[in-house]
């Protein structure tokens, strides 16, 4: 595989190639293949494989961002293993094709190339997709076996072409797909997010070629409460069946990461592998590891090839120390069976492991959080569901914005930090929530996991305390003796992430209560 790394440029359009030419040894390109839907528009992809005639099994991409278009990664994005012709977020032609696969990268429905109607997540677009899988195993270059991979967006929409369990598809490869676009990033917590929403869709839109094209944006700004437009772009993960390989990145916490995780928990799939690493997302997907581990999973599930895999553990992860330093540790399920569930007590500005009895506040205002430390006395591992419950109220107006970040702190005090959504100086988790949308869905929150129904705001008032149950992201962290977790209460974001939250509700101060009937506490997922 040939390594370049890709500037930060606006994305150009490769140059046309003819029909079936030979791009590298062995690798055959066809461009702009037509596949007609069963709505009576074409769709448009790029079609790689072997220049051996055979028949063999097909990989499939849909993209919004233009199959003819270089990536465009950033060396913030870190070093990226892919050739020219690798999609922006897709799998690598030159590393595939001479491993005996056909890699089909398709302009997703009217975008680019393809015709048709865009809007995000719709159900026509997954039945698009259903199309191009049907149209990719039934080709006499085809063996009949189709998986799908990509990254992102290419992740997000194969949950929902998975749901609908097309006859070819035999495996999926989503990688950092978010499963509930409105959780996961417009409005999560139930606070809209106010900067990477907007710049992504402009990014998606510049290869518009609908007739029109929905105002996600204003709908977004307008539309603060979950209702059936945002729950038609979710998939229903219960009815995928077929194996997954799924893979997240600690370092996505804010985006996609605790909506990926969710989505290997639910889907039906009896064979299901997740991998989670501690660095950043692109450049872990194209390492040769992680191509080589998919390839041993498409080869076992697309070509039925006795590799052993089905030994693999289900579950691969990083357990991080600092930045880009950590240890891969496996598992056979996710959360780990070993995983005690501890709450450390809000007590003045520490953490403890008993309750204080006696009623105590600090004071949250718009200029300064609060911090409270716990020092860890021996060897800890913390891998799973990161939750907070804190009781609060508001001295002005009638709803509150809380921002929680749990940092890692050195012996000495110093920020030890590790790379999030965006930036490479933020804590191991984090998480927040409107006050008013805190009201918990009981089909699927947990002892560990709050979840919101995001449909009924309740409104505070003056003088009431609420009990706030807080998701943080999921997460992987070692401390050693002697090392400090300080966890940072805010009004606002902490530390610097590209999705960012500027329309906050908080008019006055938030008071903290803990002690007494308000056991405020942080709960950490311990491995044994």
């Amino acid at each position: 595989m040939k390594k370049a790394i890709l500037s930060a440029v606006a994305a150009s359009v490769i140059a046309p190639v003819t029909f079936a030419e030979e791009i590298y040894a062995g690798v055959d390109m066809t461009e702009d293949v037509a596949i007609k839907t069963s709505a009576g528009y074409t769709l448009k992809g790029n079609l790689f494989k072997p220049t051996t005639e055979g028949e063999y099994p097909v990989i499939v991409t849909m993209t919004p961002y233009g199959k003819d278009k270089e990536p465009h990664y950033g060396p913030e994005d870190g070093i990226i293993d892919a050739s020219e012709y690798a999609a922006y977020e897709a799998l690598d032609p030159k590393f595939w094709v001479p491993n005996g696969y056909a890699l089909l990268v398709v302009d997703t429905t009217g975008m680019n190339n393809s015709e048709g109607q865009f809007s995000l997540f719709t159900d026509q677009e997954a039945k698009d997709y259903y199309d191009v899988i049907e149209w990719a195993g039934t080709q006499d270059w085809s063996n009949g076996a189709v998986s799908t991979s990509g990254v992102s967006y290419l992740a997000m929409n194969q949950w929902k072409v998975a749901a609908m369990n097309p006859p070819h598809l035999k495996a999926i490869m989503p990688w950092h797909g978010m499963s509930n676009i409105y959780r996961d990033m417009m409005y999560t917590g139930g606070i809209q997010e106010t900067n990477f929403f907007s710049y992504w869709y402009g990014k998606i839109i510049t290869g518009n070629a609908s007739a029109a094209l929905p105002d996600a944006l204003s709908y977004q700004q307008n539309n603060p409460v979950y209702n059936d437009v945002y729950a038609q772009q979710v998939a229903d993960l219960s009815k995928i069946t077929v194996p997954a390989y799924i893979g997240a990145a600690w370092s996505d916490n804010g985006l996609h990461l605790s909506g990926t995780i969710k989505a290997f928990e639910r889907i039906a799939s009896e064979e299901k592998w997740l991998e989670i690493t501690g660095r950043k997302k692109w450049e872990q997907y194209y390492t040769w590891g992680v191509q080589n581990r998919m390839l041993e999973f498409a080869d076992y599930f697309l070509k039925e090839k006795d590799n052993g895999w089905e030994e693999t553990p289900q579950l691969r992860y990083e357990l991080m120390d600092s930045y880009y330093l950590g240890e891969e540790k496996y598992a056979e399920s996710f959360p780990l069976p070993n995983t005690q569930y501890k709450k450390f007590y809000v007590n003045a500005n520490t953490l403890v492991e008993t309750t204080a009895n006696q009623v105590e506040q600090v004071v949250i205002s718009d200029e300064q959080p609060v911090r409270f430390n716990y020092t860890f006395t021996q060897d800890t591992e913390i891998t799973g569901q990161v939750k907070a419950q804190l009781f609060v109220e508001t001295t002005q107006g009638d709803d509150l914005d809380i921002f929680i970040e749990a940092e890692k702190l050195d012996a000495n005090g110093n920020k030890i930090n590790f790379p999030i959504f965006g930036s490479d100086d933020g804590g191991f988790t984090f998480g927040m929530l409107r006050a008013s949308q805190r009201q918990l869905d009981s089909e699927f929150s947990t002892d560990s996991l709050p979840e919101y129904t995001f449909t009924n705001p309740q409104k505070l008032k003056q003088g009431e305390v609420v009990q706030l149950d807080v998701a943080l992201s999921p997460t992987s962290v070692k401390f050693k003796a002697g090392e400090v977790l300080s966890l940072v209460v805010s009004q606002h974001d902490i530390n610097s992430k590209k999705a960012k939250h500027a329309k906050t509700v908080n008019e006055g101060n938030i008071l903290l209560k803990f002690g007494g009937e308000y056991n405020s506490y942080l709960q950490l997922p311990m491995v044994k």
